[in-house]
C-alpha cells in the first residue's frame, strides 16, 4: 500500500531546502501552512457549549502559541469570537508572559484556570500557579463534555482544586506516559 502525502507535506519541501531553520523561521512558514491548510475546522464538541456557560460568569481570554491572525480567522470562521474577552498569540509573547501579564493582581491564583491540550499548557498553568484543566489529546470530545458538565461548576464552586484537578492530571499524564513507552518500544524493534 503506497503511503499517501498529508496534503501539507509539498508545502514543508520550501522550507526544508533552506534547513536549518532559524525558529522565527519556522514559526512563519507554519503560519503560512495553517492559512492555507485549515479551514472549516469547528470547535470540539462541548468546546462552544462551554463557552457559552463561561461567557457570562467570567473573562475568558484565549492564549496560543498558533498566530492570532489564524486564530481570529478561525474563530469568526465558526463565530465564537464573540464569546471571549481576548484573542492573544504568538506575535505578542510567550503563553507564560500572556498569563502574568493579564492576570497579575486581577484575580487570586485559585480563580484562573487554564483549558488546554498540550504539555506547555500545563506548564504555562503551573508557571504562574494557576488551575489546569486538560483536553486530553484522542479524547478531546470526552474532555470538553467533562469540562462543561463537571469542570465548569467545579471551579466556580471552589472544588476544583485538589482529588478533582489532581484526577485529571494523572489522567492527562497517563496518556503521555503511554505514547512514550509506546514509542520506545517502537525504537527498540
Amino acid at each position: 500500500v503506497p503511503k499517501l502525502k498529508p496534503p501539507w507535506a509539498t508545502q514543508l519541501q520550501p522550507l526544508r531546502s533552506r534547513l536549518p531553520l532559524k525558529p522565527n523561521e519556522w514559526s512563519l512558514g507554519g503560519n503560512d501552512i495553517i492559512e492555507q491548510v485549515v479551514h472549516n475546522l469547528p470547535p470540539f464538541p462541548g468546546g462552544r457549549e462551554s463557552l457559552q456557560k463561561l461567557q457570562d460568569q467570567a473573562d475568558v481570554l484565549v492564549v496560543s502559541a498558533t498566530s492570532y491572525e489564524a486564530l481570529k480567522r478561525e474563530w469568526d470562521e465558526h463565530q465564537i469570537t464573540p464569546d471571549v474577552a481576548l484573542i492573544a498569540g504568538q506575535e505578542m509573547s510567550t503563553k507564560t508572559e500572556h498569563l502574568t501579564i493579564t492576570t497579575s493582581h486581577r484575580y487570586s491564583t485559585d480563580r484562573i484556570l487554564i483549558v488546554g491540550d498540550s504539555p506547555g499548557d500545563l506548564k504555562a498553568a503551573q508557571s504562574v500557579d494557576v488551575l489546569f484543566f486538560p483536553i486530553n489529546p484522542g479524547q478531546e470530545e470526552v474532555s470538553w463534555y467533562c469540562f462543561l458538565e463537571q469542570g465548569i461548576d467545579k471551579f466556580f464552586n471552589g472544588e476544583f482544586a485538589g482529588d478533582y484537578q489532581q484526577q485529571l492530571l494523572q489522567q492527562y499524564e497517563n496518556l503521555f506516559t503511554r505514547t512514550f513507552t509506546l514509542a520506545i518500544t517502537v525504537v527498540r524493534n
